[in-house]
């Protein structure tokens, strides 16, 4: 009998970007946290932010999920570990292993600051597919909205890495 599932390394690494100038509103009539993060873990998905967070001004660009941080004169490099700012989006974005950023170097007219930026999320993504590529994963064959076959992959809780 031919099974279906299978363990593999294969499997896009699904990596969101979120740009928000303000924090999610807990009173708002919003899906709960928890729910929220129940998705993006079952879809396999790594949150990042690029918000308005006070923390990220003059050389702090960022940080990664673990609170290494991410200088705008070693941007390559998360290096000493700092507590993260705090908010619903930084919930979500330690729960799927992402990372966030200061806005104000997005929109930076100065090339050094807006650089800094690219190279740290740059190399903030490299890793984070790194690491999802090394992630034993569950895939398998559904039917698609319109009935065609599509692959589904999900992290196999039962290994940490093939």
């Amino acid at each position: 009998m031919l099974s279906n599932v299978y363990v593999s390394l294969q499997g896009a690494t699904k990596i969101f970007l979120l740009l928000t100038s303000t924090d999610r509103n807990p009173l708002a009539n919003f899906a709960s946290l928890e729910s929220i993060s129940n998705m993006l873990e079952s879809k396999d998905i790594i949150l990042n932010v690029i918000g308005k967070y006070r923390k990220f001004r003059g050389e702090v660009i960022g940080q990664n999920f673990r609170g290494n941080v991410f200088y705008r004169k070693k941007p390559e490099i998360g290096s000493g570990a700092a507590p993260l700012p705090e908010g619903g989006y930084v919930s979500l974005m330690k729960a799927t292993k992402g990372s966030v950023f200061g806005l104000p170097f997005l929109g930076s007219e100065n090339k050094d600051k807006f650089g800094a930026l690219q190279q740290a999320s740059a190399s903030a993504w490299r890793e984070q597919i790194k690491r999802d590529q090394y992630i034993c994963k569950e895939c398998f064959c559904a039917r698609g909205d319109a009935g065609q076959g599509k692959t589904i992959c999900k992290k196999n809780s039962l290994h940490n890495r093939c």
